[in-house]
């Protein structure tokens, strides 16, 4: 991968954005003229105190003109003189145009500081956490679930459909005689037995009773089924595709191209690829997660209980140690694309 820096970027990498105690600034004019015009903005800086004026603090720093503030940018005139601009006050001493022509400068050339950080860090341990990836093994989700589907085909059908339904509860169906039902279906059948009255006609609407039963469905809750989600087969993927499709999206991040030739888009393409790889990954790693789950023991009682309810088996046997893969060059990988964002957080900028 091609890293040699122009010379612009190497003094962009070097250049110190933020600075604190701006009073005390190298060759700073206090006070500057009305009518000068900032041409540049060479740092920016935050002195605002714990807590700000709601703890009785009053700001200290002065711009050029004379107004208190705390923050602020460190400015060059026409001319090389060197002053401070209030962050509010600027825009009225020197119109809305002016101002925001150089905080755009400015906020580009560090931006383009933080993404060329960014990717230094990631050409950096990409190579290794490639290999990393092709090599990931994560067939053992499949294996296991194959298993699973060929031994408890039927009950783990079943299962999928409860727990759809009751978004995520173990219900078991039990039979209770319905007594109503029994005699109204009774009456219906037999209307002129059971419009007979005396001892000999309530013994014989009992005996049809008690032959002619008619039974309810009884939901009995069971507790919660742990990672029940993974068995909605038709609405998840797998580790092992997930991984592939992660594999495919950062093999294709970085284009090689010399740094000198990236752009903004060509910084954001590799920031939006690494973060579209690492969702892929985090998705396959929460399946492995509910998988885990759904086969933790407390879990299978409650799971093996509503099996035998439904006159059902089902167990499920996971491989010693199974869990999602130990990626010390992915997790490289995802620090240091994160550099950019650290860097930014650390002088004040949200990403």
């Amino acid at each position: 991968m091609e890293n040699i820096l122009t010379e612009r970027d190497r003094l962009l990498l070097a250049r110190r954005f933020r600075v604190k105690e701006p009073q005390n600034y190298p060759g700073l004019t206090e006070r500057i003229e009305k009518g000068a015009v900032p041409v540049r903005i060479l740092h920016d800086y935050d002195e605002t105190p714990p807590g700000g004026q709601k703890a009785g603090h009053k700001p200290h720093i002065r711009c050029c003109f004379g107004h208190p503030h705390w923050h602020g940018f460190v400015a060059e005139f026409e001319g090389g003189r060197i002053g401070l601009l209030g962050g509010r006050c600027a825009r009225r001493d020197f119109g809305e145009a002016v101002i925001d022509a150089i905080e755009g400068d400015f906020n580009a050339e560090r931006d383009r500081q933080f993404e060329i950080q960014r990717l230094l860090a990631i050409r950096k341990v990409l190579p290794a956490a490639l290999t990393e990836l092709r090599n990931l093994d994560v067939r053992n989700f499949d294996i296991v679930w194959q298993t699973l589907t060929h031994r408890f085909g039927e009950a783990s059908r079943m299962l999928a459909k409860g727990v759809r339904s009751s978004q995520g509860r173990l219900i078991a169906y039990r039979k209770e005689l319905d007594r109503r039902a029994t005699e109204a279906a009774a009456e219906r059948a037999q209307p002129n037995l059971f419009r007979s009255t005396g001892r000999a006609a309530v013994a014989a609407q009992r005996k049809y009773l008690d032959a002619h039963p008619v039974y309810k469905d009884v939901p009995v809750d069971m507790g919660p089924c742990d990672g029940w989600r993974l068995l909605i087969v038709s609405e998840r993927s797998t580790p092992a595709r997930l991984v592939a499709e992660a594999f495919d999206i950062l093999s294709k991040a970085d284009d090689d191209k010399p740094i000198e030739r990236w752009g903004r888009t060509d910084f954001a393409r590799l920031r939006r690829s690494i973060e579209d790889a690492f969702a892929k990954l985090d998705e396959a790693a929460g399946l492995v997660a509910d998988l885990l789950r759904l086969a933790s023991p407390a879990n299978q009682e409650r799971i093996a209980a509503w099996a035998r309810e439904c006159k059902h088996e089902f167990e499920i046997r996971l491989p010693e140690g199974y869990g999602w893969p130990a990626t010390p060059a992915l997790d490289a990988l995802r620090s240091a694309s994160a550099t950019g964002e650290k860097a930014q957080v650390a002088a004040g900028k949200q990403p």
